[in-house]
């Protein structure tokens, strides 16, 4: 549903393909991710670099990383169900980027504002949730927003060519 409206709001026809392939691509790069964290926890338990301050560190870290690799990855598959390597590629550098960036603002923001994963709050609100949802919420909102607007300046640059198309078409005819 969500590459449907993407596509619609970036005025492009329905693609039943490209829907498909971003929803698969999105559970693929959750689950990929979760796989990446439980290795990346292991690897920082046999190499003994956890320590008392460390956790907030390593919630960025891995939450910054995966958040960039899902909103990539979904976008490398939205591109491809679209049958588009350039726009593929494209939105995987966007989305990664806007991914991971604006989730390390939001937990930089949070740091800021004494939510800190790893140390206990005097209100007893959990700090790792809210940076969590936070960040993956706002993530996806100006994700969504990079990629309608990459879909709509590839989109303009194809209507662009259309003309000069049509109009040697007409000359080779006469």
């Amino acid at each position: 549903m969500w590459a449907q409206a993407l596509l619609r709001r970036a005025e492009m026809p329905k693609n039943r393909l490209a829907a498909l392939a971003a929803g698969i691509g999105f559970a693929l790069f959750v689950v990929g991710g979760y796989g990446a964290f439980a290795v990346f926890d292991t690897l920082i338990d046999l190499l003994g670099v956890r320590g008392i301050n460390t956790e907030h560190l390593e919630f960025g870290v891995i939450f910054v990383t995966w958040t960039g690799l899902v909103a990539g990855g979904t976008g490398l598959a939205l591109g491809l169900g679209m049958r588009d390597w350039k726009l593929a590629l494209k939105l995987l550098a966007s989305g990664f980027l806007t991914g991971a960036g604006v989730f390390l603002a939001i937990a930089l923001l949070m740091d800021r504002a004494s939510f800190r994963v790893g140390e206990p709050r005097p209100d007893g609100i959990p700090s790792m949730p809210v940076i969590t949802v936070l960040g993956i919420w706002s993530a996806a909102l100006v994700g969504s927003g990079v990629f309608g607007w990459v879909l709509r300046s590839g989109k303009s640059s194809v209507q662009a060519e259309a003309p000069a198309l049509d109009t040697l078409n007409l000359l080779q005819t006469d």
